[in-house]
């Protein structure tokens, strides 16, 4: 992963799509990087098996009221983690 490679300690992930979620988890665990996903509650309780399997996986994973648009502006206003941002060149 190209957070390893940067010398990054975590991964924070939102996203719609379930098995997105999980395979970061599992990258994440395999590469010792801590990992948070931010979820909409909505899809947490359609997608119980795979926020079990994340947990499981060591993953922090973080409801937020609402659904992925929701989660994903709460994975951005958080200030909790380093972010990366690509130089415009």
């Amino acid at each position: 992963m190209i957070a390893k490679r940067m010398g990054m300690k975590s991964v924070v992930a939102a996203t719609g799509a379930g098995q997105h979620r999980v395979a970061t988890a599992a990258a994440c665990a395999k590469l010792s990087l801590e990992c948070t996903v931010f979820m909409g509650t909505s899809d947490m309780e359609k997608q119980s098996s795979n926020v079990l399997l994340m947990k499981l996986l060591g993953t922090e994973v973080k409801g937020v009221e609402g659904n992925f648009k929701d989660a994903s502006s709460q994975a951005i206003r958080d200030d909790e983690w380093e972010i990366y941002r690509q130089p415009i060149t």
